[in-house]
């Protein structure tokens, strides 16, 4: 049927003589179904004929005219209406219109195949811009695709180089707003500006939503219908999608205060009026903004309003500036196939056509009226929503591929752009100060005390009571526990006060120091501890006599292990620094992340588990002696007694340690103040337990 129909329309068109009528078939729905389009537009038209036919410079000897087919927005009825139009045997030009797709669209795929052309004053479908589909096919309107490059303008002022984009797939039955994804997608890719997720939906957008709140998506770019925007903004308020942090871009022509229609979603008007506050959308002008610019008919903008105005009534449409213009391209065009007095229609061939149309320049009643790539340049105007109205607060020039903002009236939160994703701010968890001196203090005197044991152990080693104590096992013991002092001085040491390898070897070295310290401090109480087990023992009359060397050769033994352990650990599987990510917390719309720099190696609970197990023996077998030993009363001999209560000393504060350092895992500082306690008190404990009691014998 159409192509009959379109077949009769070509037969219809031929050359116009001077003085000849030229007719064009006007195409828009009327009615309070569709927003009275038609009776808004029909003035416009009107108004635009008086102007060219007035006008002796543009088709001087031809009057231009028009015949209204009401389409109703159905192809069907628009197929029988045009049948009735060309049957009169009129010369027809162009087709204007129509205002829907589903008119325009199967039209304009039509149109080449008989050399006919179509102009459109209000159909804005992003698909109608693909030249291979619709060759033959002109708008004097911007299309959608001009409304979201609008948008990209405004993203690359606000320096934002992260955004997110939610549409309405094709397999929704809207495949317009899949091809304006798919472009969009290009042109961001060609700014170099990341798209964090691209999210399609059917009918149910809350998990691509959520997609979009998982990926720290702060800018997002909605292309969905007018429906859809309602659903979407009220999950919005649910989710919290809002405010200061999330920034929506709507560059669809939406109705007038599109959100205060509820029904078809979960949410007041009060609830839709907060979620939208502050969202971004484009708008198509209906006039120039200069409106004392004089245009192509001689007069202002402003003019030209007052004029329609009178003219309309009370049905005013916003494509009723297109319109004017459209007719006046229209006639341009047909001008410019004029051959002396003649219209030579059957010369427009594609090219030739094609070529017109992008010299066509001239000043329309919506501003500039120029072509490029086939499309329309104009101005566009960058909204925002303020309370219920929607603010000017730029203009994307299309004609010099500008875009102008005013800041002040955009009215940021901080007087800023929000960023495009979540401030992130990394910080290295340092120690507590108060307890960081607190223990290095007590340390310190630890090791004075140390100091002060190991002076009168030497000044006094001659002295029966020292002597029989075995003075040079207590000298071990203080120096062991010198090193064990000194490892509160490398736990929780401050990265940034040090290289990753620096703070490597502060790891390594408290590992040795603690170790070593603890054998050497430990195998002497344990060799002493031997040694009045051995003698007691025996069941010869005659006792064993248990030189010095004999209990140095068991510390040696036992250092000589650890040695052997930790250098294999050391070499084999270096203990390396770790940060790890402690916790979140937002502060001032800033994530800052806490990192703990620990040490680790790839196979740790391997090598602790070592350590623990082999000093794990050494505590039973000690505990085992000091239990033995318990009843000997030689009382300058026997130290074995608070040797004994230093062996439980150390197996009760090292299981402590080590259970506490887990159940705090999570609050460092505090695991740190408490294992770093137990290590100075036990270690003092033992220091005091073995040189005390000599001071009264």
């Amino acid at each position: 049927m159409l192509l009959t129909l379109l077949g009769l329309f070509a037969a219809s068109t031929t050359d116009f003589g001077s003085g000849e009528e030229i007719m064009i078939v006007g195409l828009a729905p009327f009615g309070e179904r569709h927003n009275y389009v038609g009776e808004g537009i029909k003035p416009a038209v009107q108004l635009a004929l008086d102007d060219i036919n007035r006008d002796e410079k543009v088709l001087p000897n031809h009057n231009l005219s028009i015949s209204w087919i009401d389409t109703e927005c159905d192809m069907a009825v628009t197929s029988k209406r045009l049948f009735d139009v060309y049957s009169t045997n009129r010369a027809h030009t162009f087709v204007f219109g129509g205002y829907c797709s589903s008119v325009t669209k199967p039209l304009a795929e039509s149109m080449h195949h008989f050399n006919l052309w179509q102009v459109s004053y209000g159909n804005s479908d992003p698909t109608l811009s693909d030249k291979v589909t619709y060759p033959h096919f002109i708008r004097a309107i911007p299309s959608e695709l001009d409304m979201s490059n609008a948008l990209l303008g405004f993203i690359r002022h606000n320096n934002w180089s992260r955004v997110s984009i939610l549409y309405q797939d094709a397999s929704s039955g809207a495949s317009t707003f899949a091809f304006s994804q798919g472009a969009l997608q290009h042109s961001l890719v060609k700014k170099n500006i990341t798209i964090v997720r691209s999210e399609g939906f059917s009918t149910e957008p809350s998990d691509n939503m959520d997609n979009i709140i998982k990926n720290d998506g702060r800018i997002i770019i909605g292309l969905f219908n007018e429906a859809n925007a309602r659903k979407i903004m009220c999950k919005a308020y649910h989710k919290r999608m809002y405010g200061t942090e999330y920034i929506w871009l709507l560059p669809l022509p939406y109705s007038e205060r599109w959100w205060q229609e509820v029904a078809d979603a979960d949410c007041s008007k009060s609830q839709m009026r907060e979620v939208v506050q502050g969202l971004f959308t484009v708008r198509i002008e209906t006039l120039e903004l200069d409106h004392a610019r004089k245009t192509v008919n001689g007069k202002s903008s402003a003019n030209y309003n007052l004029r329609y105005e009178e003219a309309s009534g009370n049905h005013s449409s916003v494509y009723h500036g297109y319109a004017y213009d459209g007719m006046w391209l229209m006639a341009k065009l047909l001008d410019r196939a004029t051959g002396g007095d003649d219209v030579c229609w059957s010369c427009l061939h594609t090219k030739i056509f094609i070529r017109n149309v992008s010299q066509i320049r001239f000043d329309g009643v919506t501003g500039q009226v120029s072509y490029a790539n086939g499309g329309r340049q104009a101005h566009l105007s960058i909204l925002r929503l303020k309370g219920e109205q929607m603010v000017r607060i730029g203009v994307s020039d299309m004609v010099n591929q500008k875009v102008f903002i005013n800041t002040s009236l955009i009215g940021w939160h901080n007087g800023a752009p929000p960023s495009d994703s979540i401030l992130r701010r990394v910080d290295m968890l340092k120690a507590n100060k108060i307890y960081q001196v607190f223990l290095i203090a007590l340390a310190l005197l630890g090791q004075l005390l140390g100091l002060f044991f190991l002076a009168v152990n030497i000044r006094y080693r001659k002295t029966r009571v020292v002597k029989m104590s075995s003075p040079n096992m207590n000298n071990l013991i203080i120096i062991g526990s010198f090193l064990v002092y000194a490892t509160i001085y490398m736990m929780r040491v401050d990265k940034d006060q040090l290289s990753d390898k620096a703070y490597e070897t502060v790891c390594i070295a408290h590992a040795w120091f603690l170790s070593i310290g603890f054998t050497i401090s430990f195998g002497a109480m344990f060799a002493k501890t031997w040694r009045v087990y051995s003698i007691f023992s025996s069941p010869h009359k005659q006792k064993r006599v248990i030189k010095d060397y004999t209990l140095a050769l068991i510390v040696v033994g036992m250092t000589a292990m650890d040695l052997a352990l930790l250098t294999t650990w050391t070499v084999v599987d270096p203990l390396r620094l770790k940060k790890i990510e402690f916790k979140q917390e937002k502060i001032d719309e800033v994530l800052v992340t806490s990192l703990l720099c620990t040490c680790k190696s790839d196979m740790m609970n391997i090598w602790t588990s070592s350590f623990y197990a082999y000093k794990g023996l050494l505590l039973v077998a000690g505990c085992w002696f000091a239990w033995n030993t318990r009843k000997v009363t030689v009382a300058a001999l026997n130290d074995s007694k608070f040797i004994g209560l230093s062996v439980y000393n150390v197996v009760i504060m090292c299981g402590t340690a080590v259970a506490i350092s887990q159940i705090l895992s999570d609050k460092p500082d505090e695991a740190y103040l408490v294992v770093g306690l137990l290590i100075i008190v036990c270690t003092s404990t033992t220091l005091c337990l073995v040189f005390v009691p000599k001071a009264r014998i």
